[in-house]
């Protein structure tokens, strides 16, 4: 797994041992952010389940001017800020490690600033999509765009959520939302 273009182009991510994370294959990144590339310059990422933060890292590196990452695994959280580093992105991110539902109902978008680019991808069996995007809205900027990695497809609308595009892999469907 690997930064696949911008300034950290070609920087090898370190990835987990475990193997509940599962990490975006390049070949999903590589597509899915040919469709970001008009979107990503000098927006402000939120990368929720956040694993190795090879989505938020990869919009860093095409030109985001910052992300805020979220997971609840201290080993996650930690490969997050190596990968930082090793891509020399660090001082553009946030980690927390907390679950994404406190994180969601916590962040206070007055102070913090609302986000642009949205990405989730949960653990797939866990079902943790759907309420997530239910209480995302509020911290959304207007034209925000949410990418979601499941199974299977989702609804056409999600709260102030409307579908925009779906792609479709193996066993991955890539939804983006508009707000």
């Amino acid at each position: 797994m690997r930064i696949i273009s911008g300034k950290a182009k070609g920087t090898k991510l370190l990835l987990p041992r475990s193997t509940t994370v599962r990490p975006t294959q390049d070949r999903i990144k590589e597509t899915l952010f040919q469709i970001l590339t008009p979107y990503l310059l000098d927006s402000i990422v939120l990368d929720l389940f956040a694993g190795t933060g090879s989505l938020g890292l990869e919009a860093l590196s095409r030109g985001a001017s910052s992300a805020v990452f979220v997971d609840k695994d201290p080993h996650s959280t930690a490969l997050i800020f190596k990968n930082a580093e090793k891509t020399r992105l660090a001082p553009h991110i946030k980690v927390y490690k907390k679950s994404v539902r406190a994180f969601l109902k916590q962040y206070d978008a007055t102070t913090s600033g609302l986000f642009s680019l949205v990405f989730l991808d949960p653990p797939y069996q866990a079902r943790l999509l759907l309420p997530a995007l239910k209480i995302l809205p509020p911290l959304l900027r207007e034209q925000a765009i949410v990418v979601t990695e499941a199974q299977s497809v989702l609804p056409e609308q999600i709260s102030e959520l409307k579908l925009w595009r779906t792609l479709s892999f193996k066993n991955t469907i890539i939804s983006l939302f508009k707000y």
